[in-house]
């Protein structure tokens, strides 16, 4: 390989390309292995900018605003490439709900430049949803913009498992670009339609995750050799963005779960993730309780434990060799320079393309940066530093369907999306006095939905309510002792270990460490108390007559089940919004933000508790008035 100082390749092709949208400079990357001169890149994002001219020195990287760019300042260009943002096209954006319109400004400024600077070959990287926004030919004219209308030759969604790269990354690539042949399959007997040679199979997560070495050991002594590129290898003490934990919490763990194989809309995924697949897209974001992030086992002799990719696994998966350095200076921003990114390995054969239809010589050997020059910074990936950053917001929403709750055209809620927050049970040295309407951060509620399709309604039932329809559980023979017991055993179990609203929160925002119960293990310990006394076989599809307190319950009435799962519900969120019996024996533990005093000081003598939760004499009542009103009626 022509190398300077084992940095920079000393040939080029002669083509010269223009980067816009470069993120860390993925597509760059993928370019400069095939000998292109990537001359000039732009971006608005400082961290990618430094990130860029960090990687590659050579290029001339600009940190502006696209939109404002002359076109003249871009010189000859015979490859343009590059990658408007696609977030608002992205489902993972608001379900999927973005405001397209938006997202379509910066895709109509790549395609003005097109048509200004009049590239040979031209491609514009995004996710496959534009192609539902995105036309054959663009009138920029309509759009208010120059250069009248742009003809789009080629949109095609293309693979990154199918160039090498060892992650499955659907991308709609847009331009005039001739296709790159694929070099790897899914299928073991698949053929190159322009060779007839067999292609390679899919390459797999796992020849990265079991390639570098474990990111919680504390060694640091031998080499690596880089999963994607036999050409280097690094001594372990140079492979950065690597070597921190990145274990979930039990919380963070059962929460991707449940993300994954149970979720309330969205469909099935496997969990932990299949190493012997190319893994599932990168995302740009990483919270580890997300159904997008990548779950990996860690080998333990003890309770199974479950991490996240690390920055440097997750560059890997991307098909960024090792050598490449990110410049964020957070874990949020290392993540996201990563997630954005083109597949150096796809931009590659898109490189290589371009070459075999120009009829220029193919690289023997690709042009890499075989050691590491310049480290960036150290970044604490702790907990303790992500907190730090307060990644997550303190509102941060939840939403979840307690397990098996979905029966018969309904299913049961536990939220944080409450209307009406309580007031803390706190003291007058902390909240300024015994009057202080002081407020959780949050109003936690059961919520019943109802219907199908665009029929579905939903409505969040208050504890009264949710009695009143499970009473009618208790009017069928030889079922008021079970539910009471139900009842009862409920109250007693979950007040002594639900947290209070706030500290609920603090662990869904991840502000606390000290508090063991999250929203997931609420919806857990629900499931398990009607499993237990209300089980699936026994109580499958029967269904209760209607109490007329819940609007959204069907005429036919709630499933046996469905009133257990909503009542318990119910129950769990008026203890954790109005029971202070936790606060009793875990002041200290308790999260409350800064600016509420000193979580370890005890409150004073003469604090007024509200006292325990009396469910089943409430329960008595109201399934005595029901059956007044059958014998009435």
């Amino acid at each position: 390989m022509d190398e300077v100082d084992g940095r920079m390749p000393r040939k080029s092709n002669g083509l010269r390309v223009v980067d816009l949208f470069c993120g860390a400079g993925g597509f760059s990357e993928g370019f400069r292995q095939m000998g292109f001169h990537v001359a000039y890149a732009v971006d608005i994002w400082k961290p990618a900018v430094l990130t860029h001219e960090k990687n590659h020195p050579d290029t001339k990287v600009l940190e502006a605003d696209v939109l404002e760019l002359d076109p003249k300042d871009l010189g000859k260009v015979d490859v343009l490439i590059g990658s408007p943002p696609c977030t608002q096209f992205s489902f993972a954006n608001k379900g999927g709900k973005g405001d397209r319109a938006e997202g379509m400004k910066l895709v109509l400024r790549y395609l003005e430049l097109v048509a200004a600077v009049k590239p040979k070959y031209w491609i514009m990287e995004n996710v496959p949803r534009l192609l539902e926004t995105l036309p054959a030919e663009v009138d920029l004219g309509q759009a208010g913009l120059t250069g009248g209308v742009v003809s789009i030759p080629r949109r095609e969604v293309l693979n990154s498992a199918d160039y090498g790269t060892p992650q499955k990354r659907l991308r709609l690539v847009s331009g005039n670009y001739p296709l790159p042949r694929r070099t790897h399959s899914e299928s073991q007997v698949s053929l190159d339609a322009w060779t007839g040679q067999g292609l390679d199979t899919w390459v797999p997560m796992r020849k990265v995750i079991e390639g570098l070495p474990s990111p919680l050991s504390e060694s640091r002594k031998g080499t690596v050799a880089d999963p994607n590129y036999p050409e280097i290898s690094l001594p372990c003490d140079k492979l950065t963005e690597h070597f921190y934990d990145s274990r979930m919490s039990v919380e963070e763990a059962e929460s991707n779960r449940r993300a994954k194989t149970d979720h309330s809309w969205y469909g099935r995924m496997k969990f932990p993730d299949d190493l012997d697949r190319p893994a599932r897209t990168i995302m740009a974001t990483q919270l580890r309780s997300s159904r997008e992030t990548i779950a990996i086992e860690v080998p333990s002799k003890g309770p199974k434990r479950y991490r996240q990719p690390t920055v440097r696994e997750c560059a890997c998966l991307q098909s960024f060799p090792i050598t490449y350095q990110f410049w964020g200076g957070s874990p949020t921003n290392q993540y996201m320079l990563v997630g954005n990114a083109v597949p150096p390995l796809m931009a590659r054969a898109l490189a290589r393309a371009i070459l075999e239809a120009e009829g220029l010589g193919i690289p023997r050997t690709p042009h890499l940066v075989l050691d590491v020059t310049e480290m960036p910074p150290v970044v604490d990936y702790s907990q303790r530093a992500r907190r730090g950053l307060r990644a997550l917001p303190l509102d941060r929403k939840f939403r979840d369907h307690i397990p098996g709750a979905r029966i018969g055209g309904i299913r049961v809620d536990f939220d944080n999306m409450g209307d009406n927050p309580s007031v803390r049970p706190v003291v007058e040295r902390f909240c300024g006095g015994a009057g202080s309407d002081e407020r959780h951060i949050v109003q936690w509620v059961a919520r019943l939905y109802s219907g199908s399709g665009g029929e579905v309604q939903s409505q969040a039932v208050t504890l009264e309510d949710a009695l009143w329809e499970f009473a009618g559980v208790a009017e069928l023979p030889g079922e008021a002792t079970r539910c009471r017991r139900f009842l009862s055993g409920a109250v007693t179990r979950w007040s002594r270990v639900l947290p209070d609203a706030t500290s609920l929160q603090g662990v869904w925002a991840e502000r606390t460490d000290s508090v063991k119960v999250g929203p997931q293990k609420v919806v857990e310990m629900v499931a398990h108390s009607v499993d237990e006394f209300f089980p699936a076989d026994k109580y499958a599809e029967r269904r209760i007559r209607p109490s007329g307190k819940v609007a959204v319950v069907p005429p036919s009435g709630l499933p046996i089940r469905g009133a257990a799962f909503l009542v318990g519900a119910a129950l769990a969120a008026e203890i954790i919004n109005s029971s202070d019996r936790w606060l009793k024996t875990n002041w200290e533990r308790q999260y409350r933000p800064e600016e509420w005093g000193d979580a370890g000081e005890r409150p004073p003598n003469g604090v007024t508790w509200k006292g325990e939760v009396e469910i089943p004499s409430r329960f008595d009542r109201i399934v005595e008035i029901r059956s007044k009103m059958k014998n009435l009626l």
